[in-house]
């Protein structure tokens, strides 16, 4: 019992101390410092004797629930509904529930710690699965370790193992966030209403219904997160409640579209999950693919689906978004340790408001497992309450465990963490204010610049970077295998800095950037498309089986635009006017990206000016704000870089770090119009929500409609699956194996999209490339539903969608159509 008595000196004391403040001072006074203290003050406390005997009795209830948990999933009928609750248990509660005492000494909040501990809880849930899928077949030659008894038991066996070692929580931590009911039933209810909506849309619109339930839907959260940034006295319970279910129903309403897995990345990480899932076993040496060698989407996913009854579609459709809406919530909390509950908000809704946060992300969960854990270390870097030492361990378990979910989150973060380093650096050696003034001897001058940046000791120290890049490196190469596009990156990119290979394009998503951006027109990156198809193609054509030259060069595929949603009647009506609805709309998404970024760069200039409303950020926040621009600019000016990670994905990573100075932008902005400034920056806030989103341009139309709104654009016809695709590709790959040869007639030819939405019913020889220049002779030529339906073919080619008409009359000319059915060809 002598051990639990040492923490009370952070927590217990503090709270007999706070006594008689907190009678003096009333909770909002207290709520208005903008600190984690001032949370902690506008909570009920009790002794801390008490809390602690209660902690006990708490960690042995979490022992016997998981021991419980693990005799139903063994010994419980297969198939019964009533198992969810113990794997999900197995899986996410009990982790979380044993690291909770760990996390407690890492950060000084009960929600802070009890976020950090979801953290190390997905550490933990891949850690021992894959010593399960490794040690199993070496101890007891059992080929499947994945299967649900051994996953039941090691999880189970982990999760008591560890909460009998661990130690218990901070006393007093769970009486501290005792909530206040300050607007936890309403704000309970509007979430629940929005999420309610967010499901319905997709179902509706699945099903051939109509889009208003959608749009419905993000008008209600556009509502509730305005409501959390104009209301400031509500409950942090109640607030976080509100970020939850509000990013949690803009994820939905794009992760639920179909009734497959639909989506760009999410179909290669399927595929990789069926692969584990089917086999019972993680091997990553069959197939040395980067996506393969992610643990969030192949033993994390087969866990939950070996344990539940929710199938594996579901889990990336619904349980992975649903861990991944707890980043805002973590973005909320770690600036609230620095800044009051407003810029807090905000900076949560910057997050969810970005397009790739709702467009993209649903279709990347190694991404989403990923960002999880960022968050959980910038929840530990900005509470400088607890000791250094425990919370520099945490920040560097939790990057091992983000090398494990996603090796391009981990190649990022590195690149930011060493940035910040550098400039944590200079900051030491005197480039700043604040080390000029640390010079001085007088006290006073060295206790306000305490003050000012939250502590004197940095966070940030040179031995972080070689252990966090050092693992990364070793998990991708020696270990896995998959180190080749990083090693081709970083070559390519390093000849386009010092090299002579200057005349590669950048991602068109630089051209968002302030720090300059792509100029190549998309029919100039058809016309570079069309020539590297063509070098790639000479030995094969040398050796015959393609198209004859003349026949292949001389095919016309012209660039056409993207598919636009159809203009509505209120557009029509401002096309009459002399309006181009098209350019207002790809106007206004140009200076939506340029006004988040002004914002970040007003946000630095209010904080220099002594503007802080209330923000106080560590000088490691500073950092690495300042590391995260620096990395927006390489993937700005380094081409490759760019083509191989998105800069609209880095920005959404950025914003983990730099969201404080975009909401303190954005309230210096409007500071000018005093008491209207909460108003003004209120509307403005919707305003961009309701327009990101979509919600705004649909009711004008001629729009990049996103897959949430529609069954129509660009994003739903390449990554939209139907059945009838389903059923050709069966057909066709039962034709192929019951021919029983591999001669090249056998290889079937598709368009790059439509063997993404596939790849898991082919499984024979597949090239995913159907343009003129590369088509073979012998082959089946799969056309999927895009092309069947419009005569167009979308490809990826330096992190770019281009489209081109495709010449019909070519495969008339040259093949036979074997099989036609609604939006679905096959030649021959």
């Amino acid at each position: 019992m002598k051990s639990r008595s040492n923490p009370r000196s952070r927590t217990a004391r503090s709270v007999e101390r706070g006594e008689a403040d907190r009678a003096a001072v009333p909770a909002e006074t207290a709520a208005s410092a903008g600190s984690a203290e001032a949370d902690r003050a506008a909570e009920s406390v009790v002794p801390a004797a008490s809390a602690g005997t209660r902690q006990i009795r708490a960690r042995q209830v979490v022992l016997l629930l998981t021991a419980l948990a693990c005799v139903i999933e063994v010994f419980g009928p297969p198939g019964n509904a009533l198992a969810d609750l113990p794997g999900l248990w197995l899986v996410f509660g009990a982790p979380t529930a044993v690291w909770y005492g760990v996390s407690s000494r890492t950060t000084s909040t009960f929600d802070g710690a009890l976020l950090v501990a979801v953290g190390f809880g997905l550490v933990t849930d891949m850690v021992a699965l894959l010593g399960l899928n490794e040690l199993l077949p070496r101890i007891a030659h059992d080929t499947r370790p994945l299967s649900t008894i051994p996953i039941a038991a090691t999880l189970a066996g982990t999760a008591i193992l560890l909460g009998a070692v661990l130690p218990e929580p901070v006393p007093g931590l769970f009486a501290e966030w005792r909530p206040r009911r300050s607007g936890v039933l309403w704000i309970g209810a509007a979430g629940l209403c929005c999420l309610a909506l967010s499901v319905a849309g997709p179902v509706r619109i699945n099903n051939g219904f109509g889009d208003g339930v959608s749009v419905a839907a993000m008008i209600c959260v556009t509502a509730l997160l305005i409501g959390l940034v104009a209301v400031d006295r509500l409950s942090v319970a109640a607030t976080e409640l509100g970020i939850y279910c509000g990013a949690l129903g803009l994820l939905l309403l794009t992760s639920l579209r179909g009734w497959l897995i639909t989506g760009h990345d999410i179909q290669k990480e399927y595929y990789y999950y069926q692969l584990a899932f089917g086999w019972e076993r993680w091997e990553v040496h069959t197939f040395s693919n980067a996506f393969n060698a992610c643990l969030s989407i192949t033993i994390l996913p087969v866990a939950i689906a070996k344990l539940t009854t929710i199938s594996g579609i579901y889990v990336f459709k619904a349980v992975i978004p649903a861990v991944f809406a707890l980043a805002p919530v973590m973005i909320f909390r770690a600036v609230r340790n620095v800044a009051p509950r407003r810029i807090a908000v905000l900076s949560a809704v910057f997050f969810v408001m970005f397009p790739t946060y709702f467009t993209d992300m649903p279709y990347m969960g190694r991404q989403e497992i990923a960002f999880v854990l960022l968050g959980c270390g910038m929840l530990v870097v900005t509470d400088t309450a607890p000791r250094l030492r425990n919370r520099r361990i945490a920040f560097l378990a939790l990057m091992v465990g983000l090398a494990l979910a996603h090796y391009s989150t981990t190649y990022v973060v590195i690149m930011v963490l060493g940035l910040g380093i550098v400039i944590d650096l200079f900051w030491r050696l005197g480039s700043w204010r604040r080390a000029v003034r640390l010079k001085k001897s007088a006290a006073g001058a060295r206790s306000r610049s305490v003050r000012r940046h939250g502590n004197e000791h940095s966070f940030l120290v040179w031995w972080m970077l070689p252990i966090v890049a050092g693992f990364a490196l070793l998990w991708a190469g020696p270990v896995t295998g998959t180190a080749g596009q990083l090693k081709s990156t970083i070559s390519i990119a390093m000849q386009e800095t010092f090299g002579d290979d200057t005349g590669q394009a950048a991602s068109s998503g630089t051209s968002f950037s302030v720090f300059g951006g792509a100029t190549e027109t998309d029919q100039q990156r058809l016309a570079d498309y069309r020539a590297a198809t063509i070098a790639n193609s000479a030995a094969a054509r040398a050796k015959g089986g393609l198209l004859p030259t003349s026949m292949a060069y001389t095919a016309s595929t012209p660039y056409v635009a993207a598919a636009e949603a159809p203009s509505t009647s209120f557009g029509r009506m401002l096309d009459s006017l002399g309006l181009d609805v098209s350019g207002l709309n790809s106007l206004g998404r140009n200076l939506a990206a340029y006004f988040l970024q002004l914002l970040i760069v007003l946000g630095l200039i209010a904080w220099w000016l002594h503007y802080r409303n209330g923000l106080k950020p560590v000088r490691d926040q500073i950092s690495l704000t300042i590391g995260a621009l620096g990395m927006l600019v390489l993937l700005t000016v380094v081409p490759q870089l760019s083509v191989d990670y998105s800069v609209l994905r880095a920005f959404q990573q950025g914003i983990y770090f730099f969201a404080p100075f975009m909401a303190l932008g954005l309230l210096w902005m409007f500071s000018w119009l005093k008491r209207w400034t909460i108003p003004a920056v209120c509307a403005v806030t919707a305003a961009l929500v309701l327009f990101l989103t979509g919600a705004l341009p649909h009711f004008t139309g001629e729009y990049a409609a996103p897959l949430s709104l529609g069954n129509s654009g660009q994003y739903y016809d390449i990554y939209y699956p139907t059945v009838a695709e389903q059923t050709a590709a069966n057909w066709l790959d039962r034709k192929v194996r019951a021919s029983g040869s591999k001669s090249p007639s056998n290889v079937i030819q598709t368009d790059q999209y439509t063997f993404n939405r596939l790849q898991t019913v082919f499984t024979g020889g597949v090239k995913s490339n159907i343009y003129p220049t590369v088509l073979s002779i012998n082959a089946f030529t799969f056309l999927g539903a895009e092309t069947s339906d419009t005569g167009e073919v979308t490809v990826f080619y330096r992190g770019d969608l281009i489209t081109y008409r495709y010449p019909m009359s070519l495969l008339n000319q040259v093949y036979n159509e074997i099989y036609a059915s609604d939006g679905v060809e096959i030649y021959q």
